[in-house]
């Protein structure tokens, strides 16, 4: 049996998965049983993914217009996860880099943030911004000049008496294709894959420890600007930004009072600033040194 650490939660599993291993002697706070490969279904016309929440615990399934199907099936009783469809393997080490564990984490109280954390030693930037906004774009750039990956699209931060901190999650990271043959040349050695959804999945190594949390940067739209500015949010419009990019709220459990107070808190806790960058990929490196000179008062000479 392997055991797993990620967002908080020590993890077991007779089958490998894309997350960095407990420290030894870690006790499992959820175990995963592979029920093996299952026949394919009856296609079900578009891709579709669905989600039933009951006392006992939740399901949560995706079914493809091809008749492939993956199930997720959760029981709060026994803490145990099991597993089953008609794909490969492969095909749920997606999900078990994130969404399930945002189902877990949100279903029982957490508050999470929609974003990509990376850590410089000790320290973390965070970014948030709705999904095709370029988050994981800009996370590789900061890899690229010497980031540690801490958690790609799902964010979990603890509030402590010293400050906030960034909880290690699945150690990956989603590249567009154009986005990893222009980071490429700058990124570590590491293993790359396709992924399945039109992107390469890189899979960086090396241990990580929950980093304290120096800055958050939230994407504005594409297009929203010529070029790369920062305007720092506070009050309301600080509130407003945390609240709109809370993970889950839409699909897994509505936002609640606890979710605007933790928004409230990291705001005043936490500098805050409205990101807006040209959609392109030239001067994404530029942009990453400057967010690392912003935020940790440090720049990089990588940048070419």
């Amino acid at each position: 049996m392997n055991l797993y650490r990620a967002y908080g939660l020590n993890i077991a599993s007779e089958r490998a998965l894309p997350l960095r291993p407990a420290p030894p002697g870690a006790k499992p706070d959820l175990t995963i049983d592979y029920a093996g490969p299952a026949p394919a279904e009856r296609p079900s016309g578009p891709d579709r993914r669905d989600l039933s929440v009951t006392d006992a615990g939740w399901t949560l399934r995706y079914d493809n217009r091809e008749g492939g199907w993956m199930a997720f099936d959760y029981s709060s009783a026994g803490r145990r996860l099991q597993l089953s469809g008609s794909v490969d393997w492969e095909a749920f080490e997606g999900p078990l880099s994130g969404v399930v564990w945002g189902l877990l984490l949100r279903l029982g109280g957490a508050t999470l943030l929609h974003g990509a954390g990376v850590g410089f030693g000790d320290r973390a930037i965070a970014i948030l911004g709705a999904s095709g906004h370029g988050k994981s774009t800009l996370a590789g750039a900061l890899i690229a000049l010497g980031a540690a990956p801490l958690t790609e699209d799902l964010l979990l931060l603890r509030l402590e008496p010293d400050g906030v901190r960034v909880e290690p999650g699945a150690p990956s990271l989603h590249l567009l294709d154009d986005a990893y043959r222009h980071l490429a040349p700058h990124l570590p050695a590491e293993p790359a894959r396709a992924s399945g959804d039109g992107k390469v999945r890189l899979m960086p190594g090396g241990d990580a420890a929950p980093a304290r949390l120096r800055a958050i940067y939230v994407l504005d739209p594409p297009g929203s600007g010529a070029g790369t500015s920062l305007e720092r949010l506070s009050g309301p419009s600080a509130v407003g930004a945390l609240a709109e990019h809370l993970y889950g709220s839409r699909w897994i459990r509505p936002a609640g009072d606890e979710d605007l107070a933790f928004c409230a808190r990291l705001s005043r806790e936490v500098p805050i600033f409205a990101l807006s960058r040209p959609w392109t990929l030239d001067g994404v490196l530029e942009t990453a040194n400057r967010l690392q000179s912003h935020a940790l008062g440090e720049s990089t000479s990588q940048t070419p």
